[in-house]
């Protein structure tokens, strides 16, 4: 539900600084709990709220893709749309080496997968022009533009929930981090920058 903060700094112009009492009136429409998800519709309760997919749209394109490969007879495949998901191994002998990038495309770690997923969540990777620390994760909490880390990756065992996991991890500390991990079994922090 943060879409009007994530549109309010988005278009901001370059010079202009956030201001903090318009980031508090955004806030009053921020709230997941005032969203209603049924099999037919999703309802917002408040007037002026907004949903993003953002936080989860790659992985779940990825988790499409990947049971349509399934599907149709495919095994063994490395699908990269935004996050990553390795179907099977490379080959008999060794699963999917996946390398992890720091902020300048420099491979700081190599996970191996199978049958996994890992997703990268990065302040960097979508830099917004109002000023020089704005950019796509946005804190429901705060309203700002902020992350506990540069980069944060998760292994998970779909995309959908790697791509999430590694969005909402970004902004907590070790023992939020891991109490969120242990409702999704298998599911790591592969990666903290």
């Amino acid at each position: 539900s943060i879409q009007p903060l994530w549109s309010y700094l988005y278009y901001l112009e370059p010079e202009q600084k956030p201001d903090p009492k318009h980031i508090r009136e955004l806030l009053d429409v921020v709230d997941y709990r005032a969203i209603d998800i049924s099999s037919s519709k999703v309802a917002l309760r408040r007037a002026g709220m907004q949903i993003t997919l953002n936080g989860i749209a790659q992985g779940f394109i990825t988790d499409r893709v990947t049971e349509l490969f399934r599907s149709r007879g495919l095994q063994h495949a490395l699908i990269q749309l935004g996050e990553t998901f390795a179907l099977g191994r490379h080959s008999p002998q060794r699963p999917w080496q996946v390398g992890i990038e720091d902020l300048t495309g420099r491979i700081v770690a190599r996970e191996s997968l199978e049958n996994m997923a890992l997703a990268t969540s990065a302040g960097a990777g979508t830099p917004f022009s109002a000023g020089a620390n704005a950019h796509h994760l946005v804190d429901a909490c705060s309203g700002e533009p902020e992350q506990r880390y540069r980069s944060l990756s998760v292994i998970a065992s779909n995309a959908t929930d790697a791509d999430g996991l590694s969005t909402a991890l970004s902004f907590l500390d070790t023992d939020r981090q891991q109490s969120i991990l242990r409702q999704y079994p298998g599911a790591k922090i592969a990666s903290i920058l």
